[in-house]
């Protein structure tokens, strides 16, 4: 997910006004028709000190704050978000961490992102490339994790294809989606019961 360069495109922003406030408006209708997501996903942390970590495996989002991601590389991982608890399933350690919403961090918040931004977040940013739309968002003053977000938007889907995250301390999580599918008929299990021989540790 490549890092939006707002300074790039301010003329372009301006030389698309009109047709870009239509488009703005479409893509909000779009993302208040959302009430599942699910997709293919990629995901490069990079903190401000360290190694960038870099997952893919397979994600579904539910209103209005469930999360399921089951990762398959570097090494399998499970992680649910039902609202209230977290739990992060290691299968090749065997071990199970239980987390409260309060600390799980961005986590919690990524679902306002794909239901919600325009809710949740005051649009900076919004511009036209090829087949794309990007929109950067203002973060609410005040906020004492978030930094800066901004999406990268299908033209011709309206869905989103990617998601950076930036926080205060400096670490990025780029979300680069494919194959994504909203409001499906499938059931998707937003809770977790380690096996019985599972370590759970509570965090």
């Amino acid at each position: 997910m490549a890092r939006l360069l707002i300074l790039l495109v301010i003329a372009l922003t301006s030389a698309a006004a009109t047709g870009a406030e239509g488009s703005l408006e479409e893509v909000k209708k779009k993302f208040i028709s959302i009430t599942s997501f699910k997709a293919s996903f990629s995901q490069t942390t990079a903190p401000a000190i360290g190694d960038t970590q870099y997952f893919e495996g397979a994600i579904n989002l539910s209103r209005p704050a469930k999360v399921r991601m089951e990762i398959s590389t570097p090494e399998e991982q499970l992680i649910v978000y039902n609202g209230e608890r977290a739990w992060l399933y290691l299968p090749e350690q065997n071990i199970c961490y239980t987390y409260t919403a309060s600390r799980i961090g961005n986590l919690a918040q990524m679902p306002e992102y794909i239901f919600d931004p325009f809710e949740k977040l005051t649009v900076d940013t919004f511009y036209t490339i090829e087949k794309q739309l990007f929109i950067s968002f203002i973060v609410p003053e005040g906020d004492p994790f978030l930094e800066r977000i901004e999406l990268t938007i299908s033209r011709e889907s309206l869905l989103p294809q990617e998601l950076l995250i930036e926080d205060k301390a400096g670490t990025r999580i780029e979300y680069a989606f494919s194959g994504v599918t909203i409001n499906g008929a499938e059931e998707v299990s937003f809770t977790f019961t380690p096996p019985e021989s599972t370590e759970v540790i509570e965090q």
